[in-house]
């Protein structure tokens, strides 16, 4: 039985965690780890699981077609998907950018 709820602040919204009386101290929201993407989240309003990546996407890797956010119906399908895209973001094409200074008088 839940007695209490806080919210701790998250990178895009506030994380529901519980508060148990008989322990008396708060539990992280779903135990954070440090890999790629934050934990998933159940998002209240559309009854969805989401998970967003802890840094933005760069211009090539969007343009690759990596996702900043999945979404799915359960907590599984959004990992696979976080999996899926982990596969992606390894095997793709990396782009060399050219480096060189562009010199003249202006």
């Amino acid at each position: 039985m839940i007695m209490g709820v806080h919210r701790a602040e998250g990178p895009h919204r506030s994380r529901l965690t519980t508060s148990d009386p008989d322990e008396g101290t708060a539990t992280p929201a779903a135990g954070e780890s440090t890999g790629r993407w934050y934990e998933p989240e159940k998002n209240l309003t559309t009854q969805t699981w989401e998970a967003h990546l802890r840094r933005p996407l760069t211009r090539a890797e969007r343009e690759d077609g990596l996702l900043s956010v999945v979404a799915g119906l359960s907590e599984a399908e959004v990992r696979k998907l976080m999996a899926w895209q982990d596969d992606r973001e390894k095997t793709r094409p990396r782009t060399q950018v050219s480096r060189q200074r562009i010199s003249g008088s202006w």
